[in-house]
């Protein structure tokens, strides 16, 4: 993962575009493979899999980079695109595939003229979907309140 990010990096630089990193976290699945044992959280996972590289672009890089965590890099994409696009497409591609899954997603952009090192980008996009995650939380419990 993090040497395809590296060439995608020295390639966006040379261009001068901007590079986007989303970060993905498939929200309880814990309580997933709990309830539903892990087949099924097995299936969950695959089907996450499908839907992302169903809607990523020839040119993206996709990655499963932890239990339940997935990485893409979108090439000449900003951070803006990644959220109001990206992981739009993404949530409905989604609601398609697997009914009452939900996801939380953070997003970080290097260039077009600032480039920092690779795993600073992947690092802010993945505390940028923890952060996100917990505001989800928070506005949950709000309504509920």
């Amino acid at each position: 993962m993090m040497d395809t990010l590296k060439k995608m990096m020295s390639s966006s630089k040379r261009r001068k575009e901007p590079l986007s990193c989303i970060y993905i976290d498939i929200n309880s699945f814990k309580k997933i493979n709990d309830t539903y044992g892990h087949c099924y959280g097995d299936e969950v996972l695959g089907k996450f899999g499908l839907a992302i590289k169903e809607i990523s672009r020839a040119e993206d890089a996709c990655f499963r980079c932890g239990g339940d965590e997935f990485c893409v890099f979108l090439p000449n994409c900003t951070a803006k695109n990644a959220l109001e696009i990206y992981a739009v497409r993404l949530r409905k591609e989604i609601e398609r595939r697997l009914e009452d899954v939900t996801f939380s997603v953070g997003v970080a952009q290097a260039g077009p003229y600032n480039f920092p090192d690779g795993f600073e980008i992947v690092k802010s996009a993945d505390l940028s979907m923890y952060k996100n995650k917990r505001e989800l939380k928070v506005s949950c419990q709000r309504i509920l309140e």
